[in-house]
């Protein structure tokens, strides 16, 4: 299966959140449209700071 965050279609700034990316993979949902991911850099969780996928 070929890993879609590492090609993915195209990355860009959220237009609601500044902290944010979006990244469109190359991957179909159930219902045929394109799966996109937020991204947010360095967020403080449990002690340490992670890259969060929503």
């Amino acid at each position: 299966m070929p890993r879609a965050m590492d090609d993915p279609i195209m990355i860009f700034d959220s237009a609601t959140q500044p902290e944010r990316l979006v990244v469109m993979l190359g991957l179909k949902g159930e219902n045929g449209q394109t799966v996109m991911v937020l991204v947010e850099f360095d967020v403080h969780k449990d002690r340490t700071f992670v890259n969060l996928v929503t």
